[in-house]
């Protein structure tokens, strides 16, 4: 099913958030999985796999708030991370130092190179599931990856995150509909 970029960004924050992750770094979740699929990356199967812990070590998410908060350092050195489960998640991270700087910022990723102006991207291969990471100042544009208005993550993928985003819900009782949520006592309609 396709999905809008904002509900991807919806369902991935409040994937993230039943998952038990704190609701800002369940925000920045969102965030990086609808940059990633603006970019013609998947970004909910990248969240996905974070949710289901598969491998020890950081994440991508966490390196990427990491680094995001030493952005002005980022721009001045290298700064590698070893073991990263999930590095395409901090690819958005890498966009907004980018940004920050007014210039590229490169990270390599195992064999692949992404190149990130804060707005476009270009990669020289697939991202792998758990790679060594490393974020430095420059590097060149190559071929762009195709910018995209819409998410298409696959059926599984969208069921995982939905199981994990009801986690979210409040269930009705008789006492939140007395105190006025939902229809109310007497639905006529």
């Amino acid at each position: 099913m396709i999905l809008s970029l904002n509900e991807v960004e919806a369902l991935a924050r409040k994937a993230a958030r039943g998952a038990g992750l704190p609701w800002g770094v369940a925000e920045e979740a969102g965030m990086a999985t609808r940059w990633l699929c603006a970019h013609g990356v998947d970004g909910a199967a990248a969240l996905a796999a974070l949710l289901r812990g598969d491998r020890a070590g950081p994440s991508g998410l966490d390196a990427g708030i990491k680094l995001a908060d030493r952005a002005m350092t980022v721009l001045q050195q290298p700064h590698r991370i070893p073991d990263v489960t999930c590095p395409a998640l901090v690819l958005p991270f890498a966009a907004a130092i980018a940004r920050r700087g007014g210039g590229n910022v490169s990270v390599a990723i195992g064999p692949v190179t992404a190149v990130t102006d804060g707005t476009d991207l270009s990669l020289s291969g697939d991202i792998p599931d758990f790679a060594d990471i490393a974020v430095m100042p420059g590097g060149e544009l190559g071929s762009l990856c195709p910018r995209v208005g819409r998410a298409a993550p696959t059926g599984d993928v969208r069921n995982y995150l939905e199981d994990w985003a009801r986690r979210t819900y409040a269930p009705a009782t008789e006492e939140s509909r007395r105190m006025g949520a939902g229809a109310g006592l007497t639905d006529n309609d």
